[in-house]
């Protein structure tokens, strides 16, 4: 097991989703079961990828070792709404409008998440609004907002760095893999995140 490796947490939900099936056989990326991870293993990770489908239950059994992964300068990038208090820093999902001005996108910083992608791209597919996110996970003091939703530019994605080193990037919508019809733009969204777990490119 190569602890080195960034670390995505694959659910109940299926297998290793296909577009990050190149990083997996390319050996820059190591995918596991949710059901098969202890908390030794998020605590020796120095970056972990979380789905949408995570069974957030299960990963409240990590937290100890979330708080251990982070404190040594780890990074995770978690996908989704924060239903439980499983991820230090990330707080409840709260959930936005439901009318189409409730849904606009804005840019609100800059993250190398994000390096060569419109996030304003993700606004619609197949022209409708909602697929990239519909409200936002509450974010700890000293967050950085990153990408805004609605009149109001609640952050969908904002990104924590830690005192000391480590962080958390939260996305608080669907897996970012899921948001595009444009594989091009995907493939450029997971490389710029499988390099930033694995501490390629700054915080």
């Amino acid at each position: 097991m190569n602890t080195h490796l960034p670390l995505l947490v694959l659910s109940h939900h299926g297998g290793v989703p296909e577009p990050f099936a190149r990083f997996v056989r390319d050996g820059r990326l190591a995918a596991e079961w949710e059901w098969d991870i202890t908390q030794a293993r998020i605590a020796a990770a120095r970056g972990v990828m979380l789905t949408l489908h995570l069974d957030q239950i299960r990963a409240m059994e990590w937290r100890d070792g979330f708080d251990a992964m982070l404190a040594q300068g780890g990074r995770v990038l978690l996908n989704g709404h924060a239903e439980r208090p499983f991820l230090p820093g990330v707080g409840h999902f709260i959930l936005g409008g439901k009318q189409r001005k409730h849904l606009t996108l804005s840019v609100l910083g800059d993250h190398p998440l994000f390096e060569g992608v419109d996030r304003l791209t993700f606004e619609t597919r197949r022209g409708v609004a909602g697929f990239y996110g519909r409200g936002h996970n509450a974010m700890p003091a000293g967050a950085q907002a990153l990408t805004g939703i609605g009149p109001d530019a609640a952050p969908l994605d904002w990104v924590w760095r830690r005192d000391g080193g480590g962080g958390v990037l939260s996305h608080a919508g669907n897996d970012l893999w899921t948001g595009s019809e444009d594989m091009a733009l995907i493939d450029r969204l997971l490389d710029n995140a499988v390099r930033w777990l694995a501490h390629e490119t700054e915080a």
